[in-house]
């Protein structure tokens, strides 16, 4: 706009010293010409129409984003960074292993109202599966990645989370593990049956012709095997705590990386905040996390690759809107220039080709949508 601005100036100016020679006479009207058809409002719009249209279709499939313009950081994506836990998989709340020594009513309500605190998907399963009315707490604290610590009403402390976080050096299973202590005596774990999203392998095929996928879990090495084999993820990393996941991306960034991270939301809230688009996944659309840039509906995950598609479809509506705008002001600024055009005439021209832009900018990202995501 700057540029655009200096130079119709510039172009009104030499237009004035021109005629001054030619008929002194007509300077003013061809002047007020050349400054009324030189239409900057065709330029404006161009960007705003075509990421706002594209971002209100992407809503109505469950992908919201946080503002329009991060269309434009979808489209530069080189890297593609993944949670597993309550991201590439889903909970099986009904399927939970109990190998605690919990023997009272009372010790599984105060490890629900504890679970009730964490946003892990870990503890959401857990938390559905227990079935006793919680215990009233007085204090809670998640510490994220790690667990959650509630102190209740009668002094008694719970822990829930991780082996460390806990304070235990029991190994982990071949599965996800919630670990749990009371009083600071360790009292055993829940293992909880996962499963991997439909569509999963499907979606990472797809990703993996255009970007670079990467993997970050917290867990252990157990389903390296399954990951490669299956998903078709060499880059896999486990053991990764949230701030293994931070310097991670910050990695890929200093090799001028544009890196997508796709998270559970507060679990990955350094990481997401990191990256340069965020997208946490959640069943729920109004749980939009502070860190996240979207929200992805678990129900809508295949859109993760449509919106990577038409982001990029849209960046080229926006270059074909802004040429159609230049060549309707070289056209405009032309007859302006020669005395062809009268002030009244470029006047009317001038909402003409902002129309004509908006018009042209709503039928092309329709058309985009309807091809690439609806199909």
């Amino acid at each position: 706009s700057k540029y655009f601005t200096i130079a119709v100036l510039t172009i009104a100016e030499i237009t004035a010293i021109v005629w001054v020679f030619v008929d002194v006479s007509r300077v003013w009207e061809i002047v007020s010409a050349v400054l009324i058809v030189a239409c900057p409002c065709a330029l404006a719009l161009s960007i705003p129409f075509a990421f706002g249209h594209m971002s209100r279709f992407l809503g109505k499939d469950g992908m919201f984003l946080r503002h329009v313009n991060l269309l434009d950081k979808l489209s530069r994506v080189t890297d593609i960074v993944l949670d597993k836990t309550g991201t590439l998989t889903m909970d099986l709340s009904s399927d939970i292993q109990d190998e605690t020594s919990l023997n009272q009513k009372n010790e599984y309500q105060y490890v629900k109202s504890a679970a009730s605190h964490s946003q892990h998907p870990l503890s959401r399963s857990l938390f559905k599966w227990i079935s006793t009315p919680m215990a009233e707490d007085i204090e809670t604290k998640e510490v994220s990645g790690l667990g959650v610590h509630s102190i209740f009403k009668d002094g008694t402390e719970v822990k829930i989370g991780h082996p460390s976080f806990v304070d235990t050096d029991a190994t982990s299973g071949d599965h996800p593990e919630v670990h749990v202590s009371i009083n600071g005596e360790y009292r055993g774990k829940f293992v909880i049956q996962q499963s991997w999203r439909p569509g999963l392998k499907t979606l990472i095929q797809n990703l993996k012709t255009n970007y670079n996928i990467h993997l970050l879990t917290g867990d252990h090495n157990g389903f390296e095997e399954e990951i490669k084999e299956h998903l078709g993820i060499e880059n896999a990393h486990f053991r990764q705590k949230p701030a293994d996941k931070l310097n991670y991306i910050k990695s890929l960034q200093k090799s001028e990386r544009t890196v997508l991270m796709l998270g559970d939301g507060l679990n990955d809230s350094g990481a997401l905040k990191q990256s340069d688009v965020g997208v946490a996944i959640a069943k729920d659309e109004t749980l939009f996390t502070p860190s996240s840039d979207a929200i992805l509906k678990s129900s809508s995950f295949d859109m993760l690759a449509k919106a990577l598609v038409v982001s990029k479809l849209t960046r080229k509506v926006i270059w074909l809107s802004l040429t159609v705008s230049i060549i309707y002001n070289v056209v405009g600024l032309y007859f302006a220039i020669s005395g062809q055009l009268t002030p009244v005439v470029a006047a009317i021209l001038m909402p003409l080709s902002s129309i004509s832009v908006v018009v042209l900018v709503t039928l092309c990202t329709s058309v985009i949508y309807k091809r690439n995501v609806k199909n």
